[in-house]
């Protein structure tokens, strides 16, 4: 990620520049030894001798005074000195030494840092990665979810309707019944009126009986509407309705 990558640039920049800083001393120090070693390699008089030795003095004079020196006094000023750059040898190994521990230090901090930023970088895009899925998984089940309440409305929605239809059809069909009902029964009125006023216009009393006398009369008629001489009666065109009267017989009161 940027704001990972841009903290490591700045952290190795500086790394770098006290990594040359040290190898810079290091090698001072190396050069140190080297000169000590080949200081350390001389021997005692040329030690005296050259550190006694004035830079315009003649060489009669370097003589002489080199031989009023006793070998007694140049072997302790040779062990002093040895001593001073044993010391001094040991003091710069000691410090090259601590350089080296410094600089292998730096480079596992830089190690562990660079690893500290590959850890977080890679638990950034585990849980990147984690909240994708958490997030595509959510829109699936919000998605599967939205069609099945779709789909149950839907649903409910064509049951409510064929309920409506059905009442409405069961309605028609009632309002329908009752309609054809009261037809057929003004039908069947009508035409009873009619037949039973045909049949009384062509009935004839018997002579010789009392007027006061009345007669039930039960008669069958055929489809055609046949009945003697009051023939044809009157019928239904509707077959359904002419069956009221031609099913059986019907019964007239006359007077």
């Amino acid at each position: 990620m940027p704001r990972y990558s841009k903290k490591s640039s700045v952290f190795n920049k500086e790394i770098l520049l006290e990594n040359i800083v040290g190898i810079i001393c290091a090698m001072s120090i190396i050069v140190a030894l080297i000169v000590s070693s080949l200081w350390l390699t001389r021997s005692p008089q040329d030690m005296i001798l050259h550190t006694n030795k004035p830079l315009n003095e003649p060489k009669k004079e370097q003589t002489l005074q080199a031989s009023s020196v006793s070998n007694d006094e140049i072997e302790k000023i040779y062990e002093q000195r040895r001593a001073e750059l044993a010391a001094k040898k040991a003091a710069e190994e000691a410090a090259i030494e601590a350089e080296r521990k410094r600089i292998e230090a730096e480079k596992e901090k830089i190690r562990q840092e660079k690893q500290r930023i590959v850890e977080e970088k890679r638990k950034a895009e585990a849980e990147k990665k984690r909240k994708a899925e958490a997030e595509k998984k959510r829109k699936a089940e919000a998605e599967k979810k939205r069609k099945a309440e779709a789909e149950k409305k839907r649903k409910a929605e064509a049951e409510k309707k064929r309920k409506a239809e059905a009442e409405r059809q069961r309605i028609q069909n009632e309002l329908a019944a009752e309609i054809a009902l009261r037809k057929k029964d003004a039908a069947i009125e009508k035409y009873s009126v009619a037949i039973a006023d045909k049949i009384r216009n062509r009935w004839e009393m018997p002579r010789g009986l009392p007027e006061n006398l009345s007669v039930k009369l039960s008669i069958i008629i055929s489809a055609s509407g046949a009945v003697k001489r009051a023939s044809p009666l009157p019928l239904p065109k509707n077959p359904d309705w002419a069956l009221t009267f031609t099913k059986g017989p019907i019964t007239l009161n006359l007077p």
